[in-house]
């Protein structure tokens, strides 16, 4: 009765969870990781009422690969009415309701605040039909962030943009800051999905010993993002951003948890038994 009672509650929170099952990073042609060292697709833009001294480049200093990109943000600039990094002009391609999962990694090299993210949603004449906005904290180590939306009907195309706030707030600091953006992805999850498979993906994705006691290794023949670990009820216990092959379990209490996996290659969940 226990183990029927336990399959029961892994299959209620992965129905719950599916909506963020991944299967298409849209973002893929349109230099979302930003390791082609390059604006391609994207845009930097400040509106100021007087000279501002912002700017906005790529360095050798990212969460993966050699390439990020910076927003400087330079103290003195008075009168700013907005700073913000979009991909306005070369929006990919999305469908009418199916829901959006934005994932990024972020942080911030000088000076503190708030990465205000929003998603938006076009129409075919390149109208605004929908916006959605978050406020992600930035820290002093890069964290990778989720944001998510849905296409609503007449949804062509969308964009991502990214805003730099105060800690209270307000729509920019003065002061200097400088922040590091990297591996955005906009993984498409097909409505109605009501079931997930737990077997091992094609990639070779492998989590073991399971029951595990205290270390999890994670191994995959494809590069792993980040890996969320939730409980039956739904809570985030952890997020695990590196040395994926030893993951300390220790520190939870025993029963059933839901790995959440993130790959290039898309959107994974896993059952761990915790002894």
């Amino acid at each position: 009765m226990k183990t029927t009672k336990s399959i029961l509650l892994v299959a209620l929170f992965l129905t719950y969870m599916s909506t963020s099952l991944a299967q298409i990073n849209v973002m893929e042609d349109y230099n979302g990781d930003f390791e082609a060292g390059t604006f391609d697709y994207w845009r930097f833009v400040e509106v100021a009422d007087s000279a501002a001294g912002s700017y906005a480049e790529i360095v050798d200093e990212s969460y993966t690969g050699n390439h990020a990109a910076q927003l400087t943000w330079k103290s003195g600039a008075s009168g700013i009415i907005d700073l913000v990094l979009d991909n306005w002009l070369t929006g990919p391609e999305v469908v009418a309701g199916h829901t959006y999962t934005l994932n990024a990694a972020i942080m911030a090299v000088e000076g503190t605040g708030l990465l205000h993210v929003s998603l938006g949603f076009f129409n075919a004449s390149g109208g605004v039909i929908s916006e959605s906005s978050k406020n992600w904290v930035l820290g002093d180590q890069y964290e990778v962030k989720e944001h998510m939306g849905t296409a609503p009907a007449g949804a062509k195309n969308c964009w991502i943009a990214f805003r730099l706030f105060a800690e209270n707030g307000s729509r920019w600091p003065e002061a200097k800051a400088i922040t590091l953006i990297d591996e955005v992805h906009l993984w498409e999850s097909p409505p109605d999905v009501t079931s997930i498979n737990d077997e091992l993906p094609e990639d070779g994705l492998n989590l073991y010993p399971n029951p595990v006691a205290n270390q999890l290794h994670v191994v995959s023949k494809t590069e792993i993002r980040t890996i969320s670990v939730y409980n039956m009820q739904g809570q985030l216990e952890k997020e695990v951003f590196k040395d994926f092959n030893n993951i300390n379990m220790k520190d939870l209490s025993p029963g059933i948890y839901i790995m959440k996996v993130i790959s290039n290659k898309g959107i994974f969940f896993k059952t761990v038994v915790k002894e």
